[in-house]
C-alpha cells in the first residue's frame, strides 16, 4: 500500500482520490481524509457536485468566482448545472 509506505519512510498522512478525472479525483480526495482513499464512480459524481459550493472547484475561487456567482445567482455547482 502506497500510503503506508510514505508514512513509514516519511512520517506524513496522505489520502488518494480515483475519479474519471483530475478534478473529480481531487474533490474526492478531500472527502475521508486523513489516510484514506476516495473512490468516485461516474454515477457518484452528480450527488458530490449538487451541493458543492463553487468556490472548491478549480477557477471557481477569488474575483471570477464571485462574479459567477453574481451573474448567475447560484452558490452550488448543482445550482451553476441548472442554468
Amino acid at each position: 500500500d502506497l500510503r503506508a509506505e510514505v508514512e513509514s519512510m516519511l512520517g506524513f498522512t496522505c489520502s488518494g482520490g480515483v475519479a474519471t478525472n483530475k478534478i473529480l479525483a481531487k474533490l474526492g480526495c478531500g472527502l475521508h481524509k486523513p489516510n484514506q482513499q476516495t473512490l468516485l464512480l461516474p454515477h457518484a459524481a452528480p450527488v458530490l457536485l449538487k451541493d458543492l459550493p463553487l468556490d472548491r472547484l478549480p477557477g471557481l475561487g477569488g474575483d471570477f468566482g464571485q462574479s459567477v456567482k453574481t451573474r448567475f445567482e447560484v452558490e452550488t455547482a448543482g445550482q451553476l448545472l441548472q442554468v
